[in-house]
C-alpha cells in the first residue's frame, strides 16, 4: 500500500495530523530511530508509555518514515501484519525518507 492510497491525515492521540507535516513528538521519536530500537528502549529514553508511543509510531509507519521489523532481523512487518499484541517483539528504524524529513524540518 503506497502513501497515495492513504488519507492526507492520520489521527494521533485523538488529533488529526497532516501526513506531510512532522509534530514535535514525531521529531523526538525519529531522533531515536537512526539505529534499530525496541519499544521498551523508546519508552525509557523518551519517558513515555507504549500506549502513548504506539499511535505515533504507527503514524510514522503510515507516512513511510519508519519501518517495523521482527526482533532485529531484516524481516520487515508491514500493513495489517503489524499487531499491537506483538509490539514488544518489534524493533523500529527510520527509513531514508524519514531521515530526510527529520533532517529538513
Amino acid at each position: 500500500m503506497g502513501l497515495e492510497s492513504l488519507p492526507a491525515w492520520v489521527r494521533i492521540n485523538g488529533k488529526k495530523e497532516a501526513l506531510n507535516k512532522m509534530s514535535d513528538q514525531e521529531f523526538e521519536l525519529l531522533d531515536q530511530l537512526y539505529f534499530v530500537t525496541s519499544l521498551s528502549k523508546l519508552e525509557e529514553v523518551l519517558d513515555q508509555s507504549s500506549h502513548e508511543l504506539w499511535p505515533v509510531l504507527m503514524a510514522l509507519v503510515q507516512k513511510g518514515w519508519v519501518k517495523v521489523m521482527k526482533d532485529k532481523s531484516d524481516e520487515e512487518v508491514t500493513g495489517d501484519d503489524i499487531q499491537i499484541n506483538n509490539k514488544d517483539t518489534y524493533v523500529f528504524l527510520a527509513t531514508k525518507k524519514g531521515l530526510m524529513a527529520h533532517n529538513t524540518r
